[in-house]
């Protein structure tokens, strides 16, 4: 059909040609201008490429004798669209201002959208956003609502028939030459474009409203995933349907949106949504969320008994320990009066590993009562929510350094490392300063006499303690050593000098 068009400046009735927008199996829609109106129109002209010829003065007719009922069928096919259309009055739908007879065959005056149709837009971006998406679709079913309501069907729904305008980026319905009126047993001639097709499009299926909610379901995946569906066809030969589910594959998206979208996309128009209203209830409708354990006052009281005193604040505390990777993080659970008096119930989040201080809260919430208060925290225990909020926390923290093979409790400092010994000659009252420095080195670790204030208190502490006193215990005999040596020289000195 490329070179049948007509030439830029030819005229049709009182439309000039400015140029090609685009050619289909059926017609050619041109750029023209109204001079009778003043502004652009799209203007469609019926010209099947298989049927037809153009002769020198720009007259249409068939292709051979042979074709001529062959396109005199499609000549009436190109006038119902018009009186389709025609009827439709929707800031979705492109509006038809007139159709008329010339040079052998029909055309279509149509609104001029400027914009670029879905299709251009998907092949320099691929994909959209679901944000982006939802309100271009939402218009789409607006759209739709209205041609079902006149009792017709679009049925070839695709990102080439749809136009987003510039000025608004509001989505238009185009091309409605397969669309029909309904008829009595729901028949309807093929029209096949592969990927948004259903089934029952094949030619003897019953089709419904059902049939352009499959359609759309099939742009919606081909918008949000990148990808072209599965053809209709290919997946009923399959034993399996082999199409994902898009919650599997679109993130950041309302699950139960995407449900519906996926509830579209059924092989069997049954399984389907009848009507775009029911579409819009499934958007609607949210998974029920899981009952709550229930909470009994035995079960809440051995859950409180768990809790200690906490160390600062007027408040009780209860810690667990969670191992990721090897690495400890502790999840606290705090019930307490604020300055303020408020009763509050707060989880807070690992703030690093190995660590008893306070992160950001998980959870909060004030109560009237303490025992309300241990409820709700052991109705987030047994429902596992602190512990998938919690891991989930760790997994977005960064480690800083290599985990401790013992994690350091808070209250106990860091020991102490001795000074190293200052290069050069050593005196006797350095030695002696660094020996008072020490204190008591050469005792016996165990004996608690023997232990100035300051060591006696380390040595009361806790077992994490003990690896600290070793090291102190190996630098007190490596500087015993330095000492012995040093008197062995000063005799040795003195020998020699008798």
């Amino acid at each position: 059909m490329p070179g049948h068009e007509l030439p830029p400046r030819a005229r049709v009735a009182e439309y000039e040609i400015k140029r090609t927008l685009g050619q289909g199996g059926f017609g050619i829609t041109y750029l023209a201008w109204d001079e009778r109106l003043g502004g652009p129109v799209a203007l469609k002209e019926y010209f099947p490429g298989s049927y037809a010829a153009r002769g020198r003065n720009g007259n249409v007719t068939p292709a051979s004798r042979q074709s001529g009922e062959t396109f005199r069928w499609g000549f009436d096919r190109f006038l119902q669209e018009a009186q389709t259309i025609h009827k439709l009055s929707h800031g979705n739908v492109v509006h038809v201002r007139r159709h008329f007879e010339a040079n052998g065959t029909a055309y279509l005056a149509m609104e001029y959208v400027e914009g670029d149709s879905l299709e251009s837009i998907l092949k320099e971006r691929r994909k959209l956003t679901p944000d982006e998406w939802r309100p271009i679709l939402d218009a789409l079913l607006d759209g739709l609502a209205h041609v079902h309501s006149h009792d017709y069907l679009h049925r070839d729904i695709k990102p080439g028939n749809i136009l987003i305008r510039d000025r608004n980026s509001a989505p238009v319905l185009i091309d409605f030459g397969s669309a029909r009126e309904k008829t009595p047993d729901g028949q309807y001639t093929a029209v096949l474009t592969p990927g948004y097709a259903p089934l029952e499009q094949s030619g003897s299926g019953k089709q419904t409203r059902a049939s352009d909610l499959f359609s759309l379901g099939a742009v919606s995946y081909r918008v949000l995933v990148g990808e072209l569906p599965p053809s209709a066809f290919d997946r009923a030969a399959e034993m399996e349907d082999p199409i994902p589910k898009l919650a599997a594959r679109v993130t950041n998206a309302d699950r139960a949106w995407l449900a519906a979208l996926d509830r579209c996309l059924a092989l069997k128009p049954a399984d389907r949504p009848a009507s775009v209203k029911k579409v819009r209830e499934l958007f609607l409708v949210r998974p029920p969320k899981p009952p709550a354990p229930a909470s009994s006052p035995v079960a809440v009281a051995r859950y409180r008994a768990r809790f200690t005193p906490a160390h600062s604040g007027n408040g009780v505390v209860c810690t667990t320990t969670l191992y990721e990777g090897g690495t400890r993080w502790e999840v606290r659970r705090w019930v307490g009066r604020r300055s303020t008096g408020v009763l509050l119930a707060t989880v807070f989040a690992p703030a690093r590993r190995g660590d008893l201080s306070d992160g950001q809260p998980l959870f909060s919430r004030v109560f009237r009562s303490r025992d309300d208060a241990y409820a709700w925290l052991h109705g987030l225990d047994e429902s596992g929510e602190i512990r998938k909020a919690a891991e989930e926390r760790i997994e977005s923290l960064q480690p800083s350094s290599p985990p401790s093979p013992t994690p350091r409790s808070p209250s106990v400092g860091r020991p102490r490392t001795p000074p190293a010994p200052a290069r050069g000659r050593s005196t006797d009252s350095n030695l002696k300063d660094r020996l008072k420095e020490i204190g008591g080195s050469t005792a016996r670790p165990s004996s608690p006499a023997a232990t100035s204030g300051p060591k006696r208190m380390r040595a009361e502490h806790l077992e994490s303690a003990k690896p600290e006193a070793r090291v102190r215990g190996g630098w007190s005999f490596e500087l015993l050593m330095v000492f012995a040596g040093f008197l062995l020289l000063v005799w040795s000195i003195a020998v020699g000098g008798c």
